[in-house]
Formats: structure tokens, sequence, C-alpha cells
């Protein structure tokens, strides 16, 4: 066997070639520029209502241009590993932890702490998930 196909040990990875194939047709199809437009219109109101809980700290860049619509964040005497598990029981999916921003976390002095929590949004992520996810750390802030 010649070129490529000769470093292959088995059976080409069928499922993951067609996930590939599916999700670059929806990028192209979707447009990125509508799914960035999409995504951003839903984080807009995470981002500031996450700004107007008292005890909830936001960690990057402030404002909206130019980022991805994700957040990092603490709710002051609450373990990220909390918030991430009630955000859970109201089905709201989020990371807690380092998030492999290690030395980010240390040089915030967050490592002690549990490091952040850090939320996204994705073309998948309504109006009514955020509002969900900003109702228990509201909850959690108090």
């Amino acid at each position: 066997s010649a070129g490529p196909e000769m470093a292959e040990t088995g059976m080409p990875n069928f499922e993951g070639i067609a996930g590939v194939d599916a999700a670059a047709r929806f990028l192209l199809e979707a447009g990125m520029d509508a799914i960035e437009a999409a995504e951003m219109e839903t984080f807009a109101p995470l981002w500031h209502g996450l700004a107007e809980i008292p005890g909830v700290n936001r960690y990057g860049v402030d404002g909206l241009s130019g980022r991805t619509p994700t957040a990092a964040f603490t709710v002051d005497g609450v373990s990220p590993d909390r918030v991430a598990a009630e955000l859970a029981a109201a089905r709201v999916a989020v990371w807690a932890g380092h998030n492999y921003a290690v030395d980010v976390v240390a040089e915030l002095g967050l490592a002690d702490t549990g490091g952040v929590v850090r939320a996204g949004v994705s073309c998948y992520t309504g109006p009514t998930d955020v509002d969900r996810l900003l109702d228990v750390v509201r909850r959690l802030a108090r």
C-alpha cells in the first residue's frame, strides 16, 4: 500500500469521518457569521446577567466584542463544584475547575478554592437555558 494508507493499522474511522462531514456541512450551510450572531445574541444576556448578580465574579475580557461565547465565573462562598452540581440539577451543563488553564487559575488565586465555573453557549443553547442558569446562580449567591 502506498500513500497515507500505508500507516493505517486497521479499519478507517468511518463514524468519525461521517461526523466530521456532517459538522462541516452544517457549518457551511448555516454560515459561520449566522452562527456567531446567534451565539452572541444568546450569550449577551448571560454575560450581562452574571454581572448584575451581587457576589458573582466574572473573569476575562469585559464586553462582547472579539470573544467566544464563554463565561468563567465564581460565586462568593460557593465552590465551583457545588455551583456546577446545582446547575446540573437544573439541566444546565457547565464545567468546574481549572478547565486546562491551570496557570491562569493559579494566577487569579483560585486554585485552592476549586477554580471557576465555565459556561458556554452554542447554536443549540436558547434563552430558557440562560434563564435557568441565571436563576440558579441568583439563588446560590444569596
